[in-house]
């Protein structure tokens, strides 16, 4: 059974390796399909990341070594095209998380008192 699914794996993968490249790189190896429209949507890509780049503080994210450039060229594309929230609206949005955490923790103090009386 083994010896059949591993013919039919090699099967597929000989078929579907008809329009892709294979890359190595630092024991990593991964596909990439070749298409006729790669230097557009790496244009498309690079315009995103260019606008996405001017709209947030990557600078501030760069000076606190958060992230290193490569990591943005895996954030998808549905993403990059938004701009950051409005910063009193992140706070606001804080504000009710703690106090959402701390009446939460409270009720489970009260619980715990209960039980162990």
């Amino acid at each position: 059974m083994r010896v059949v699914f591993l013919f039919a794996l090699l099967i597929v993968n000989i078929l579907c390796d008809e329009g892709t490249h294979i890359y190595h790189e630092k024991n990593l190896i991964w596909k990439r399909e070749v298409t006729e429209n790669n230097t557009e949507l790496n244009l498309k890509h690079h315009k995103l990341l260019e606008s996405f780049k001017n709209r947030w503080p990557v600078e501030k994210w760069r000076k606190f070594q958060y992230f290193t450039d490569d990591y943005l060229d895996l954030i998808n594309e549905h993403w990059l095209q938004f701009s950051p929230p409005n910063e009193a609206l992140q706070k606001i949005l804080g504000g009710v998380y703690v106090l959402f955490s701390t009446v939460g923790c409270w009720g489970n103090v009260m619980v715990l008192l209960m039980y162990l009386r």
